[in-house]
């Protein structure tokens, strides 16, 4: 990592001299305090920072889950019951797209992944040793996989070239599994050409530029479905083209389950009503008629959903809203509810088990695993490695703030680690959502009140936070700053735009594009960013943040710059990211 605290050059040297109480006084703090900011970051740093979601096999007795390592991802392997862990791979930080698990066998002896680093190949492994038992080179990104049996998986890269690998013996031979179809064809067979019960059979070409494919899912060990778009295929090995399914019209469908037992389509749709749940049997998938009242299930309204999983077995599913895990196990059950205000960054399913990616209160993020025959919830795989001692998690308060026409903004205030009643304290306004970061968490460790919006709100809504987090009698006016990542960052930029007098400064996370300095107008500010970012490096790299110093010293702006030479635009390494957390506790202790 290479950090500018204050770069000097002839334009902040001649700055500098001009006030040297204020900068030897920084320095004076930042070297007093370096210490203790350096075991805050070495323990914020310490927790799992997880890559993708969870994947279990289908028993739950075994779990694939990746998280941040020193200078990439490490995935792993792991019994949570025996709390036995493998290593299966490590993978640099660069080229993580489609880097991922591709699924368990049916009988839960094998697992497959794919890896980019150092060449592209999908590799399966024994599933109680994680020792590979065959690598098959594969150039393109895999999108998604799914097995037909333990002799047979299916794949799909970014081209949409399906391939399926099927054992023979001892090895493993790659095949292509049909032709890309023609730019259009008939979606539909012809009526008056086939009888009623063979319509599903007939054949319903894709376009060749469809969408993205995901969804992978196994109908038989003969069969596959998937998603594109809007639209359900599914195709049958040795069969001329895939068939269309089923198509959500109005509605917009966000993803979609089978039962084999039942051979019904579980599809999970939203409209302007809320989240809705359709069957269509599979043998039907051709009436014109809709599925009606019968095969519809409202599930809630959209917006409260955060995350979505169904079970394997396509009659049962899960999904988290604030402040609350819901659990469908089939569909003659009652639903179970679980409190979970700490927010959840993935979910995923097993035939008994929900594994959460989150924590159930506010504090570092873990793995947890559900198992709902039991009906008890335990830890999975923990989410920090060091005890903390000289960082504090401190517990927010959940806020309303209410804009001039009478709408109204929830929003979470944490208070500082250091809190005294009494004393003032720089307020920070992030944009990143509520649950814990370790970004987040250097906030409040670097002595300031977090207020934390979820997502990217519209400027009046955040002005509105503004004005009610500043009625803190704690939070002092004049030190708030706007944080932000990426088009948080840009975000954070015009609202110092737009309302400078409003602001002290603002903490940029991997920001891209910059406006002039001179249109700022703020006390301070502190860049963020790595050297392998390709969005930065579009704009210039290092050389557009240097300028941009450069030209806010001539303005009477500060400048601090931390630039992490290996890190990408999201931060994939815990030697970059305790850089990134330590550049944010020094430059707001400082205040």
């Amino acid at each position: 990592m290479r950090t500018f605290l204050k770069r000097l050059t002839p334009i902040n040297a001649a700055i500098a001299i001009g006030s040297p109480l204020l900068i030897v006084g920084w320095h004076m703090l930042a070297t007093w305090d370096d210490r203790r900011l350096d075991k805050i970051a070495d323990e914020l740093c310490s927790t799992a920072d997880f890559y993708g979601a969870p994947h279990p096999n289908h028993a739950g007795t075994k779990l694939f889950y990746a998280q941040t390592g020193d200078q990439g991802i490490n995935a792993y392997l792991v019994e949570p019951a025996t709390e036995l862990k493998l290593l299966l791979f490590s993978h640099d930080q660069s080229h993580l797209q489609g880097v991922g698990l591709l699924g368990w066998s049916t009988d839960d002896s094998l697992l497959a992944y794919s890896v980019r680093s150092p060449h592209g190949s999908v590799v399966i492994c024994g599933a109680n040793s994680a020792t590979p038992v065959a690598t098959v080179p594969e150039s393109k990104i895999i999108l998604d996989g799914v097995w037909l049996s333990p002799e047979a998986l299916v794949y799909v890269n970014n081209n949409q070239d399906f391939s399926l690998l099927r054992k023979s013996g001892e090895e493993w031979h790659k095949s292509g599994l049909f032709p890309k179809p023609p730019a259009s064809a008939p979606d539909k067979p012809d009526e008056s050409a086939s009888p009623k019960p063979v319509k599903q059979k007939k054949k319903a070409s894709r376009s060749a530029h469809s969408e993205a494919v995901k969804y992978l899912t196994a109908l038989s060990g003969n069969s596959v479905a998937w998603q594109q778009g809007g639209t359900i295929w599914k195709y049958a090995i040795g069969s001329e083209a895939p068939v269309k399914v089923w198509e959500a019209g109005a509605n917009t469908l966000l993803n979609f389950s089978f039962s084999a037992d039942r051979n019904v389509f579980r599809m999970s749709c939203t409209n302007v009503d809320g989240r809705f749940i359709y069957e269509v049997l599979a043998g039907n998938i051709w009436d014109d008629e809709p599925a009606g009242t019968a095969g519809m299930m409202k599930v809630a309204s959209d917006g409260m959903i955060k995350a979505w999983t169904f079970f394997p077995h396509g009659q049962g599913y899960a999904y988290a809203t604030a402040s609350h895990i819901v659990i469908q196990a089939d569909t003659n059950s009652m639903p179970v509810q679980l409190p979970w205000s700490g927010g959840v960054d993935a979910l995923s399913a097993s035939d008994h088990n929900i594994f959460v990616i989150g924590a159930p209160s506010n504090g570092p993020v873990s793995i947890w695993n559900y198992d709902f025959n039991a009906g008890s919830l335990t830890c999975a795989v923990p989410g920090n490695e060091i005890p903390f001692k000289y960082s504090k998690v401190t517990d927010p308060t959940e806020m309303v703030a209410a804009e001039a026409n009478g709408t109204k903004i929830n929003y979470h205030l944490f208070p500082p680690a250091n809190f005294v009643a009494g004393r003032k304290y720089p307020l920070v306004i992030s944009f990143s959502g509520h649950h814990w970061r370790p970004q987040e968490a250097a906030v409040v460790n670097a002595g300031c009140f977090l207020a934390t919006c979820s997502g990217i709100p519209p400027e009046e809504d955040t002005l509105a936070v503004y004005r009610s987090a500043t009625q803190n009698p704690n939070i002092d006016v004049n030190r708030v700053y706007a944080m932000g990542v990426s088009a948080g960052a840009h975000y954070s930029e015009q609202l110092l735009q737009s309302s400078p007098k409003l602001w002290r400064g603002a903490v940029l996370l991997s920001p891209v594009v910059f406006p002039p300095p001179a249109q700022l107008k703020v006390a301070r500010l502190l860049i963020d960013s790595g050297g392998n970012d390709a969005y930065l490096k579009a704009h210039g790299g290092l050389g557009t943040l240097t300028k941009f110093q450069d030209e806010g010293a001539l303005v009477g702006m500060p400048v601090t710059l931390a630039f992490h030479e290996d890190a990408s635009h999201v931060y994939r390494s815990k030697i970059a990211e305790k850089g990134r957390i330590l550049a944010i506790l020094k430059f707001l202790a400082a205040d």
